[in-house]
Formats: C-alpha cells, sequence, structure tokens
C-alpha cells in the first residue's frame, strides 16, 4: 500500500525519492519513505487560509484541548480545511470527529482523511428514498457515542466542543449529557456550534448553545453563482445523455422551484446560457416583486409548464398538495426532469417516497437517476433527488463539488468561525442565541479571495458596518460586531 503511494508521487519527486533511496543508509532510506508517504497523503493548501496566518488578525491558537465534531461534504477542501486547523491550530486529530454524506463522498478523499488519524463514521447504508436525514442522523448518533466515551474518559482536560454543523442535524442529535460533563476547573465543558447551509440556520434557533451563523454572513452570499456553474454544467452533461442537444436545451422551459439566492443564480446562470424561457415558484416570495422569469402561482400549473424543475427550495415544495402534482406529471406529453441544487434529497421528497412506496421492480439506487415509472416515465430523478453538484464528486470524476479556487472562500469563513468559538468560549459566551461572523473577518477573507482570483476589492467588503449591516444574527458587541482579537 505504501509503496503504491510513493508511485503516485509526480514524476520529478518519484525520480528524486528512488535516486535518494539507491545511495543511502537504511535509516536515512526509511526517512526519506515515509516523507513521501506523508506527502502524498497532504491535502493542497489554500491560499485564502495560507494568507489568514499573515493577517494582523491572527493570533497563536492553541485547539490542543479542544473537541471539533463535524459533519461534512467529504471533499479535497474539506481535508484541506481539516488538516489547516491541526498545522495552523495544533486541533489534534484524535480529538477531531467527522461524518460524511453518502451522496458527497469520493472514496479516495475518505481514504486520505482517514489516514489524518481523525475519528471518521461511515455512512449506513440508506434503504429507503427520500430517507437520507434518517440513514445520516444514525450515523450522527453513533459519531456523538464515539465523543460522548471518550469525554468520559479523558475529557477532563477538554476547554471546549465545536460542533461544525452542515445542514443542522449535528444540532438536531446533539445529546444533551455532553454539557453536563465537567472539566478538571469543575466547569462544564463548553458547547459552541458552527452552520454553514441557509437549511441549518432555522433549526439552530432550539439549541442551548450558542451558533456562529456562516450560512447567513455577508461573505457567504458571495458564493452561490460558483456552485450553480457546476449544477448546471452536470444538468447539461445528463440532458445531452439522454437524446438532447446542445441547441434543443436552450429551447426547454426550466422551472426553479424556490427563488432565494441560489434560485436567481440558477436563473441568472440560465439566461446567460440562451436559456429564455424560464419560469419560478415560490410561496414566500411576494406576487409582483419580481419581474423576471415569470412567476407561476398555481403548483399544479408550474409542474405542466416546465420540462426540467431545479429544486432551490431546501424543503419538500410538492408536500402541500401532492395528488395535484402528480395529476400535473400524468397529463403532461413527455417526462419533466427533476434535478436538485439542495444540500440533500429534500425538492422531491414526496415523489421520492411515492415511488418506493408503489415500487415493484427490484432495488432502487438512492443515488442514481429514477424514472417513473421505470417504463414509459412521466418522471425523471437525477441522481436520486440528492444535489446534482456533487454527483461527479460521488461518482470519482472529482474530489471537489466546486474549484478549490471558488470554494476556499467558504473555508476560509469556515476556519474564521472557530476561531471566534474558541474566543468565544475563553469570553465566556454561553447565552444560547445566533451569533455573526466577525465582520473583521469576513473582510479579510473576501479580499485575499479577490486576490487570489486576481480580482478587484469589493468596495463593501471594506466596511465593517456594511458587513455588520448584512449578516444575520446577534453582534458580539453593541454596535458593530467585532470579536476582541489580540493584534
Amino acid at each position: 500500500m505504501r509503496i503504491e503511494k510513493i508511485l503516485q508521487l509526480p514524476r520529478r519527486e518519484l525520480y528524486q525519492t528512488m535516486r535518494t533511496l539507491a545511495g543511502a543508509s537504511p535509516e536515512h532510506a526509511r526517512s526519506v519513505l515515509f516523507r513521501g508517504i506523508r506527502e502524498a497523503e497532504n491535502f493542497n493548501r489554500l491560499p485564502v487560509l495560507e494568507a489568514m496566518r499573515k493577517s494582523a488578525l491572527w493570533t497563536a491558537l492553541d485547539l490542543r484541548d479542544y473537541y471539533l465534531i463535524a459533519g461534512q461534504h467529504c471533499l479535497g477542501t474539506t481535508g484541506s480545511l481539516l488538516q489547516w486547523l491541526r498545522d495552523a491550530c495544533g486541533l489534534k486529530m484524535k480529538k477531531t470527529y467527522l461524518v460524511g454524506k453518502s451522496y458527497s463522498n469520493n472514496a479516495r478523499v475518505v481514504e486520505k482523511l482517514k489516514s489524518l488519524g481523525l475519528r471518521y463514521q461511515a455512512n449506513s447504508e440508506q434503504l429507503t428514498l427520500g430517507a437520507f436525514p434518517e440513514a445520516y442522523e444514525t450515523d450522527i448518533s453513533q459519531l456523538y457515542a464515539k465523543l460522548l466515551t471518550d469525554l468520559k474518559r479523558g475529557g477532563q482536560g477538554a476547554k471546549g466542543v465545536i460542533v461544525l454543523d452542515d445542514g443542522g442535524h449535528l444540532f438536531k442529535k446533539f445529546p444533551r449529557e455532553i454539557s453536563k460533563i465537567k472539566n478538571l476547573a469543575n466547569i462544564q465543558i463548553p458547547v459552541i456550534g458552527i452552520e454553514q447551509t441557509s437549511s441549518g440556520v432555522a433549526s439552530s434557533r432550539i439549541f442551548p448553545f450558542p451558533i456562529i451563523e456562516v450560512a447567513t454572513s455577508a461573505a457567504k452570499q458571495l458564493e452561490p453563482a460558483s456552485v450553480v456553474g457546476i449544477l448546471k454544467k452536470q444538468l447539461d452533461k445528463d440532458l445531452l445523455a439522454k437524446g438532447g442537444s446542445s441547441e434543443a436545451l436552450k429551447n426547454l422551459c426550466y422551472g426553479i422551484a424556490g427563488f432565494g439566492n441560489v434560485g436567481k443564480a440558477v436563473f441568472h446562470l440560465l439566461r446567460q446560457s440562451g436559456c429564455d424561457n424560464v419560469i419560478f415558484y415560490d410561496q414566500k416570495s411576494p406576487d409582483n416583486s419580481i419581474e423576471q422569469p415569470k412567476r407561476i402561482v398555481e403548483l399544479p400549473h408550474f409542474i405542466r409548464a416546465a420540462d426540467v424543475i431545479v429544486g432551490c427550495t431546501g424543503e419538500d415544495f410538492m408536500k402541500i398538495d401532492f395528488p395535484a402534482c402528480l395529476e400535473a406529471m400524468e397529463s403532461r406529453e413527455r417526462p419533466i426532469i427533476f434535478a436538485s441544487a439542495s444540500s440533500k434529497d429534500t425538492e422531491f421528497n414526496s415523489l421520492l417516497r411515492h415511488i418506493h412506496s408503489n415500487n415493484r421492480n427490484g432495488a432502487i439506487d438512492p443515488l442514481g437517476d429514477i424514472p417513473y415509472p421505470k417504463h414509459n416515465p412521466m418522471a425523471i430523478i437525477l441522481g436520486g433527488g440528492m444535489p446534482l453538484n456533487f454527483k461527479q464528486v460521488h461518482t470519482g470524476e472529482s474530489e471537489h463539488s466546486v474549484p478549490p479556487e471558488e470554494i476556499q472562500l467558504t473555508r476560509g469563513l469556515l476556519a474564521a468561525a472557530v476561531l471566534q468559538a474558541k474566543r468565544m468560549m475563553e469570553d465566556k459566551v454561553v447565552l444560547a442565541e445566533q451569533y455573526q461572523l466577525d465582520s473583521a473577518w469576513q473582510s479579510f477573507i473576501v479580499n485575499a479571495w479577490t486576490q487570489d482570483r486576481k480580482e478587484p476589492q469589493l468596495t463593501t467588503f471594506q466596511d465593517l458596518d456594511w458587513i455588520s449591516q448584512h449578516s444575520l444574527g446577534k453582534p458580539l458587541e453593541t454596535g458593530v460586531h467585532r470579536i476582541k482579537l489580540k493584534i
């Protein structure tokens, strides 16, 4: 296994390594060999994270006595973030607990993550269509059990637990028993959560510890266009594979379910791609708030009119009247295509569960394309209703759902949130509320991101007041939100 990893090194490094080994002593040869293995296992460094260590905001942070439990997509840049927390902040991998998501796991990345020495929880098999949350929360409970056992056995020196969530599931399954464990100072181990998705923001309002809301930070709103670009490429690829042509794709009617940040990004990208026939459905939008695309008020009409529906709601939008939705599908002359731009199998859940309960054709791959019915389908759900931008990750085509140079913005914001969580624990911030992500760090990270992309700096992100006003959550100080970082 180790020899195989050495052989995966770039040609020049492999040549230099073998040349060194040829004339070296056994001890030196062994040292060079294992150094090569470690280098092969390392994740790429992200420029934004490296820049943070050079910032005036930076101060040496020691996370050795902190525990991190994370529910994250197992992507290459997730490894980059954890590796940075280890190298820059001293986070111990044996005190790091990670569970991935079945639809976004890259097998190669999972093995590299496990090689870091962290506590990894494998995913359970999803037995029912539309039941990803149930399977995922089983995995989370098992991971929490490991953390709870370790805290009881050797957590006396623990200074805090940081919960890094993506979708609110870790918050939902958080065992209250953790909050009752006391450390050597005879105080309860503090807990602070971090949430990076809009769907997890609502669920983070009911938990007994502070939550740092990365999802609603001003800086995070810059991300959707990057994610949607990958989704559009995968959607085009899947549609072409089903017999379409590039020109025919432009003539399809695209329906956008949900017109928030992601929905708007989908709309603009479709228009830029020459797709002019776009409609949207969103119960939460005022009737006359948006001129384009055309708003469809009645859900069955929306389903009859669209050839492709891109789900951006973060919730099951068909459950309000699923029988009428099903009737609308049956009345169509050709099958409707469903594609998700959400964070799990959410938008089409009613249809997925209906397919599962009426299935008489054997097992269905919950991550594959699902025609309904199997023969002469009236609907096709791409990728099992999972977020389409992760399809290339799960199939092994790529270690990234979004190019590293794009997603490093989010990785930087998550890193800043971890630093903020430590400061909040030191300052004994225990009030269970939703807190803003520090404005100064948001400004720095956006500037570092635009600089790496060789783009002009964004004027609004030079103004800390503006950033705070456009970030949801409670500021930690009255007035402009700032953490008292030692400069």
